[in-house]
């Protein structure tokens, strides 16, 4: 599966690829596969005074397991990380400021309640880096659509997107797409819109 998306809200956006595959005598639903992802986020907070941008691009591997039934789906990874975070003022302190490799690690789940209801999880966590979560409801089996929060963040900025998903668009080429829109916070500082999209795509 190969994916791409955005997500911007007032003080924080997020620009993501990834490419994920079995490894092989596995299928990626079950079995071993591993991930190549990369990233881009930038955010802004206040430090004391001063106002702080904050642009952090990053690259990533992660290997793990994934298990499907017709109730649930569990995934786990495990992997590295190294991202580059660039301030403005550049003399502002920061933790993760600079050059970070880290060990990152990820989970995904989801659970079936019926044919068109489902309850979906993921979250991923890198040391001296960020973190983030999203949780849906999602409603449909064709097209989808539910309630969603988004959290992300690190040790200097905490975003909550609370929102509205809706997709599984097929835009061409056996490319998908989903659209999400929705409400956010940044260090307790509320922004009126938050939104993004992502494309995905499966091969055989």
């Amino acid at each position: 599966m190969i994916y791409t998306g955005i997500n911007l809200a007032k003080y924080n956006s997020v620009y993501y690829s990834g490419y994920l595959t079995p490894f092989e005598g596995s299928k990626l639903a079950n079995g071993y596969v591993h991930r190549f992802a990369a990233d881009y986020m930038t955010y802004h907070y206040t430090d004391g005074s001063t106002k702080v941008t904050a642009s952090a691009p990053a690259l990533g591997y992660s290997a793990g397991y994934r298990k499907t039934t017709d109730h649930y789906s569990l995934g786990a990874y495990l992997g590295m990380q190294n991202r580059y975070t660039l301030l403005s003022p550049g003399e502002v302190h920061n933790t993760e400021k600079g050059n970070k490799t880290s060990a990152a690690v990820t989970f995904e789940s989801r659970l079936n309640l019926n044919n068109s209801q489902a309850a979906l999880w993921a979250g991923g966590y890198a040391s001296d880096s960020n973190y983030w979560t999203r949780a849906r409801y999602q409603i449909g089996s064709s097209i989808i659509t539910g309630p969603e929060l988004l959290i992300q963040g690190n040790s200097n900025f905490r975003s909550n997107q609370y929102g509205w998903f809706v997709g599984n668009f097929n835009v061409g080429h056996d490319w998908r797409a989903m659209f999400n829109l929705g409400y956010s916070t940044n260090n307790g500082t509320d922004s009126p819109f938050s939104g993004g999209m992502s494309l995905y795509k499966y091969f055989d």
